[in-house]
C-alpha cells in the first residue's frame, strides 16, 4: 500500500515540515508577544502547532487577542492571574483548550481572571454574566471538535461572516467518533500520522465551501457535514482533509518535489483540460485519493458494515478511481517533477493500479454521470437502480453482489 511504501519518506518529510512550521510560529509569537512566548514550552513543537494561532497570524484581524488563543493550552500554574480577551460579534469569548463563554456583550474587550475551575470574565468595566461551554473533545482521540465557528476562522467562509453557514447544528458526533475508531483499528499507521498533524475538527454545513484544510489554519480539518452524514462519509472526509494537512507539512518545501512553479495552472501543461486548479493542488489530489482509497478499502474488507454502508463504500471507491485516473493522466509529464516528486508519483500510480485491479470489474456498471464535484450519496442512490432494491424490505437475495 502507498503508506507502507512511503513510510520512511512520509515520516522524514512530515517531521521536517512540522518542525519548520513550529519554528515559524515560535518566531511570530516571540516578535508579537514575548511575555506569552516565555510561558510556552519552547522545546514542545505541539505548543506552537495550533490551528487558531496559524489563523490569527495569517487571516484578517479577527479582533481576538493572541493571549486568549494561548492561555487555555497552558497548565493552570503557568497562566497569569488575568488574560486579555475580546468577545466576537455574537458575544462569545473563545478560549481554545478550555471552552467558550456566551455573553450578551459583542465585540467587547476585557479580561479572563483565573479563579476556580472556569474563572471569571470581565468585559469593559463590569463582570459579565456568562454561560460557559467546555470545549468538546473526542477524548479517545484527543481532538477538539468545534460546532461553532470561532471568529479566528471566519475569513475562510463566505462574507458577510458565515453567510449561509449553519452552526450549532445537531451534527452526528457519534458517527464521526465511530469513523475515527474504525480508522484507528483498521489502519493504525495512517491514524497515527493523521493524529500527529491534526488537533481539531471544525464541523459546519453550507453550500460552500466544500470540506477543506488550509496551511493558514494548519492542524484543523474543516468538514462540511451533509444531512445524511454517516461513518462512511466521515471516514472518506477524514482521510481526505487530514490527508491535505499531512501533505501540506510533507511538501512545505514545494520545490523538493516539483520542478516547475507549484502554482502553475494545470491548463498550462494540459491545455485541453478545463480544471482550474494549480499543478500543486492536483498533486495534492493524488495523495488524498491514495489515502481515501486505502481507508475505504480497509473498511470494506473488514466486518461490521450494513449492506447500505457496503454499497456506499463501493460507490465512493468508484468515484475516486475515476478522479484518480484523470489526475494521474494530467500530471504524467516528466518535466513537472523532481526525482523525489517522480518517486511520489510512482507510488500514487501503484496505489491506483492496485485499487483498479481489485475493483474495476465489480464497479464498472455503476452510474457516476450525475455526481457533483464532491461525492453525493443521495445522488448515487438516485442514479443506480440496484439502490432501489437496497431500500426495499426483504430484497436481500438481489444484494449478494454487494457483499
Amino acid at each position: 500500500m502507498l503508506f507502507d511504501a512511503l513510510a520512511d519518506l512520509i515520516r522524514d518529510s512530515l517531521e521536517e515540515g512540522q518542525q519548520l512550521l513550529a519554528l515559524h510560529l515560535r518566531t511570530l509569537i516571540y516578535k508579537t508577544a514575548r511575555d506569552w512566548f516565555e510561558r510556552l514550552p519552547f522545546e514542545d513543537d505541539t505548543a506552537f502547532l495550533r490551528p487558531t494561532l496559524f489563523a490569527w497570524f495569517t487571516g484578517n484581524d479577527p479582533g481576538l487577542t493572541l493571549a486568549q488563543l494561548i492561555c487555555g493550552h497552558l497548565p493552570a500554574e503557568q497562566r497569569p492571574s488575568s488574560t486579555p480577551v475580546r468577545s466576537d460579534r455574537k458575544g462569545r469569548v473563545f478560549l481554545p483548550g478550555l471552552g467558550t463563554f456566551l455573553t450578551e456583550h459583542p465585540m467587547s474587550s476585557g479580561e479572563w481572571i483565573q479563579d476556580g475551575k472556569r474563572g471569571i470574565l470581565r468585559l469593559g468595566n463590569h463582570y459579565a454574566l456568562a454561560t460557559f461551554q467546555p470545549e468538546m473533545r473526542l477524548d479517545a482521540h484527543e481532538l477538539a471538535i468545534y460546532t461553532q465557528i470561532p471568529a479566528v476562522f471566519e475569513h475562510f467562509f463566505p462574507q458577510p461572516p458565515l453567510a449561509g453557514v449553519e452552526e450549532n447544528t445537531r451534527f452526528p458526533i457519534h458517527e464521526l467518533n465511530v469513523a475515527l475508531l474504525d480508522l484507528r483499528h483498521l489502519d493504525p499507521l495512517l491514524y497515527a500520522a493523521i493524529r500527529q498533524v491534526t488537533s481539531s475538527i471544525q464541523l459546519y454545513r453550507s453550500e460552500a465551501p466544500n470540506s477543506f484544510a488550509s496551511l493558514s489554519a494548519h492542524g484543523a480539518a474543516f468538514l462540511n457535514v451533509p444531512p445524511d452524514a454517516d461513518r462512511i462519509s466521515f471516514l472518506d472526509d477524514i482521510a481526505h482533509q487530514c490527508g491535505h494537512i499531512l501533505f501540506n507539512a510533507m511538501t512545505l518545501q514545494r520545490q523538493a518535489t516539483l520542478a516547475i512553479e507549484p502554482e502553475t495552472p494545470l491548463r498550462a501543461i494540459v491545455p485541453a483540460v478545463g480544471d482550474t486548479r494549480s499543478v500543486y493542488s492536483a498533486f495534492h489530489g493524488l495523495f488524498t485519493y491514495s489515502l481515501i482509497l486505502r481507508s475505504l478499502d480497509a473498511r470494506l474488507n473488514a466486518p461490521g458494515l450494513s449492506l447500505g454502508e457496503r454499497f456506499q463504500t463501493r460507490g465512493r471507491i468508484a468515484f475516486y478511481l475515476t478522479k484518480f485516473h484523470t489526475d494521474l493522466c494530467n500530471l504524467n509529464h516528466a518535466r513537472v517533477f523532481t526525482p523525489l516528486g517522480q518517486l511520489y508519483y510512482a507510488r500514487f500510480l501503484q496505489t491506483y493500479e492496485a485499487a483498479y485491479a481489485r475493483y474495476a470489474n465489480s464497479l464498472k456498471d455503476l452510474d457516476l454521470s450525475q455526481q457533483p464535484y464532491v461525492f453525493s450519496w443521495s445522488q448515487f442512490l438516485q442514479d443506480n437502480p440496484v439502490s432501489r432494491t437496497l431500500r426495499s424490505a426483504g430484497a436481500t437475495s438481489s444484494l449478494a453482489a454487494l457483499g
